[in-house]
């Protein structure tokens, strides 16, 4: 599955976003594109190992996330394309609460997104909105190291993904607008199981993002 899965998933992402907004060039509108950065602060990766028959979790450091998008402003509500990266290094262990370990080694995940924005117009330069979004999410467990166990790990999978948030525009030309956005974004059943010893499990993730990003209307 792996990389040639996720390529096929942002062909097909992509050109059904591609589709929807060619179809509606026609209507009053415009054409923009966006860009974002921002912090990234997971929830703690919960599991159950079939070798480890107790639920453990993962905790992270916080992260970087990017974004970059196209999209169509149809007036009150927006649709885009977007690309999406976070990264998060790996902080700590905790097995059963029974003990704990140090981890190092990084959570990646790559996104192809489609997003729709509801826009809330007022007579300001302010203009706050709701977001809502799917997509396909491609997450790795680069150099997973148990300290206390001397293991190394990798995971990747390819898995569905979806994220919501609320954010506000503030216009400051009749081009360019600063954007500052809250989103959560989740994916489930990620299967991190490792093949060497056959230790069957799967995990969530939920991200949430505080990000500040800069759109250009054509």
């Amino acid at each position: 599955m792996g990389i040639r899965v996720l390529n096929l998933s942002f062909v097909v992402v992509f050109c059904w976003c591609s589709s929807f907004l060619f179809t509606s060039v026609a209507q009053a509108g415009e054409w923009y594109v966006s860009g974002h950065a921002g912090a990234v602060f997971p929830d703690d990766a919960e599991f159950t190992a079939s070798a480890w028959p107790v639920e453990s979790s993962i905790e992270f450091d916080t992260g970087l996330g990017i974004s970059l998008a196209v999209g169509y402003d149809f007036g009150k509500f927006r649709a885009e394309g977007e690309l999406g990266y976070q990264k998060n290094s790996f902080d700590n262990l905790d097995y059963a609460q029974a003990w704990s370990s140090s981890l190092s080694g990084d959570q990646e995940v790559t996104s192809a997104m489609i997003n729709g924005y509801f826009e809330f117009d007022n007579s300001t330069n302010f203009t706050p909105y709701l977001t809502l979004g799917v997509g396909v999410a491609y997450v790795e467990w680069d150099d997973l190291y148990v300290n206390t166990a001397n293991s190394l790990m990798n995971f990747s999978d390819t898995v569905f993904a979806y994220q919501f948030g609320v954010g506000s525009e503030y216009a400051i030309n009749a081009n360019f607008a600063v954007d500052l956005r809250y989103r959560y974004f989740g994916s489930r059943n990620i299967d991190i199981t490792d093949y060497t010893t056959w230790r069957e499990a799967e995990t969530d993730i939920g991200n949430q993002i505080l990000s500040l990003g800069l759109r250009y209307s054509f």
